[in-house]
């Protein structure tokens, strides 16, 4: 039994606390860190914008944790960049007293990407393709979450000779809420998560644009203002990141209103020489956004929301987010 214990307990430090190594670069699987929402998109994409949703499994899934019974999301982006890429999700959440549960689909692909033999004579139309089937619990005692996480993730070429790879994918994350639950006027929420990818095709860990641990926080202020911001460090590269959302909402009667602002993301330093500028040009977005929640009418405790989010970005620019969801 000791040895039992000792061995869990070794297994939990590591998946906590420890990076993951590998011999992928980094930057594969990274539409993995698109955000889940319209909500999480104008709000940075910071690891407690989607608390209390489904769609919180890609940040943590510790924060999948929710009080409504059933909760469904679903969410589509449109982006007028000339490149064909979509990108849609969808997530489904159960809570049965202390515990939540989770699953859902993604999907993202590039389509018509122009494919060229070795004289530069064109050939053929070729497609590329990522999905992931996430799944994940949450479990709630005093004021923590503690939450466990899964990924199947698949990802192909069509029209060429590429065989197709498979990962697996694991998040260990945990949330402090109401850290200041004696105060009325402020609340302050804490998570962390550590994310690691093993390739099915490799039969190793590797690094990857989705493996790494974000510590963040949530500060909600007077009840109509909340600051979100995190730090991201990612296992593949040295370069480290923060993200930052700002959100004010009101009640009005059943109603409720948000506008969002976000900037994801900013380095921190300028490892091996890193040029600022350039860095914020191509991987800084700005974000706007906000969403309407009301009650549905003759459905007990059942309410539904719009969101809809824009996210400026010189290079990818016109990226609209457009999600719905339900909860009973």
């Amino acid at each position: 039994m000791n040895s039992f214990k000792k061995a869990t307990q070794s297994l939990i430090f590591y998946l906590f606390l420890c990076p993951t190594y590998g011999t992928e670069s980094a930057g594969g699987l990274s539409f993995l860190n698109i955000p889940a929402s319209s909500l999480s998109t104008s709000l940075g994409n910071t690891i407690t914008s989607d608390m209390g949703s489904p769609s919180a499994m890609l940040q943590n899934p510790a924060n999948i944790w929710q009080y409504p019974r059933w909760s469904f999301i679903f969410n589509y982006k449109s982006q007028n960049s000339g490149l064909g890429s979509n990108y849609m999700n969808t997530f489904i959440g159960y809570r049965r007293k202390q515990l939540s549960i989770c699953t859902g689909f993604i999907s993202y692909g590039v389509s018509k990407i122009e494919q060229y033999d070795e004289e530069a004579h064109f050939v053929n139309y070729f497609d590329f393709l990522n999905y992931a089937i996430p799944v994940g619990i949450s479990l709630k005692t005093s004021h923590f979450l503690w939450g466990i996480g899964a990924n199947y993730i698949g990802q192909r070429f069509t029209k060429m000779d590429y065989d197709k790879e498979s990962f697996l994918g694991f998040d260990v994350g945990v949330s402090v809420i109401e850290l200041l639950s004696k105060y009325d006027q402020v609340d302050i929420t804490v998570s962390y998560v550590n994310k690691m990818i093993y390739s099915v095709n490799e039969k190793n860990f590797v690094s990857t644009a989705f493996g790494n641990s974000i510590f963040g926080c949530k500060v909600e202020i007077y009840n109509w203002l909340a600051i979100h911001t995190d730090f991201v460090f990612n296992s593949g590269t040295e370069i480290k990141n923060m993200r930052l959302g700002g959100q004010a909402y009101w009640r009005v009667k059943n109603v409720k209103l948000a506008l969002n602002a976000g900037y994801n993301k900013v380095p921190i330093g300028s490892p091996n020489g890193i040029n600022y500028t350039e860095y914020l040009k191509y991987s800084g977005k700005k974000s706007l956004g906000g969403f309407i929640e009301f009650p549905i009418p003759r459905a007990n405790n059942a309410s539904v929301q719009f969101a809809f989010s824009y996210e400026l970005h010189p290079i990818f620019n016109n990226a609209r987010y457009f999600s719905i969801s339900f909860s009973i």
